[in-house]
């Protein structure tokens, strides 16, 4: 099935690139491979559909690949600028600390492994995607924060306690529509699935609907619950 996210790739070495390529393409990816720089800011500043990820080679001879990387960063938007990952043969920290502190997002050494290539862009993409949905909620009114365990909806917040917050952390990230069985949120939430045997789920969705109103959990009968946001 076609990936709907678009991957550019600007390396030095074609043969390599071209490797890179197939192998992202053989996993469903959409690639534009660049020539030369002004190949790389057309297709990155005017592509009809939005890329999503930039791969770049820290040793291209035509220009400084961090500089283009911070340029591209200031000037996107930051809720759709593409994430950026730098390829390279230098291993040097200084170098590397650069790199990430102007622009890029992940920083890669060759040789480049393929498998390992690939989970470290489903990583990124995951954290676009999680951007995605976070944007979109706070538009709704609707804004969890993992760091102080509360929730804001239409402006007020609210605190919950660990276990009740976990539980809808879990709704909340995989998905607002998505049903979770009882047995999914035991182990997500205890790590132990026995849990799903107890009253205690239920005791904590209640606690969660005190709080937050009866409607913003969705029992579905016989199967789970989902968030209803």
């Amino acid at each position: 099935m076609q990936n709907t996210n678009t991957i550019v790739t600007w390396f030095q070495d074609k043969e390599e690139e071209q490797e890179i390529v197939d192998a992202l393409q053989e996993n469903g990816y959409d690639c534009i491979s660049c020539s030369n720089k002004k190949h790389f800011l057309e297709i990155t500043g005017v592509l009809a559909k939005p890329v999503c990820l930039i791969i770049i080679d820290l040793s291209l001879e035509e220009d400084d690949a961090i500089s283009i990387c911070s340029e591209i960063k200031n000037k996107a938007n930051k809720a759709d600028h593409p994430f950026i990952i730098m390829v390279s043969n230098t291993k040097e920290e200084y170098v590397q600390i650069t790199a990430l502190d102007l622009g890029a997002d992940d920083y890669i050494i060759k040789p480049i492994k393929p498998r390992l290539l690939l989970k470290r862009m489903e990583a990124i993409l995951s954290r676009k995607n999680a951007a995605a949905i976070e944007s979109t909620d706070v538009k709704k009114g609707f804004f969890i924060d993992p760091e102080k365990y509360r929730v804001v909806i239409d402006g007020k917040s609210y605190k919950l306690p660990r276990k009740e917050f976990e539980i809808l952390k879990l709704l909340y990230n995989k998905g607002h529509k998505k049903i979770f069985t009882r047995h999914d949120i035991a182990v997500a939430a205890w790590g132990d699935e026995t849990i799903s045997r107890t009253r205690s789920i239920d005791v904590h969705i209640l606690n969660i609907r005190k709080i937050l109103g009866d409607d913003i959990i969705t029992s579905v009968k016989g199967i789970g619950y989902s968030l209803n946001i």
